[in-house]
């Protein structure tokens, strides 16, 4: 099941936090996973085509950030992006 490919799409600034907190952990496992996504034509918007394993990963670290994150709009991009990661797998 874990080889299906699945789309998850999220806005530049949602990008830049998961991005930026990768490279703050010195995440390896997350770095490449993060920027191998594409712009897509529609104004703000990154793709990353991904397995549900994969997806799950990062799941896992936007849990694990919104647990001790304390910033209201830092919370509410994290939250967003838990949303869409469940829509994204549930397809499996």
């Amino acid at each position: 099941m874990a080889s299906k490919r699945r789309i998850w799409g999220f806005t530049t600034a949602r990008r830049d936090l998961l991005l930026g907190v990768t490279l703050d952990l010195h995440a390896p496992l997350f770095t490449p996973l993060i920027c191998s996504q594409r712009r897509s034509p529609e104004e703000d918007l990154w793709v990353m085509d991904s397995n549900v394993r994969e997806l799950n990963e990062v799941y896992d670290l936007v849990e694990s950030l919104l647990s001790r994150e304390r910033s209201r709009k830092r919370r509410e991009l994290l939250e967003g992006m838990r949303a869409s990661l469940c829509s994204a797998m549930d397809r499996y």
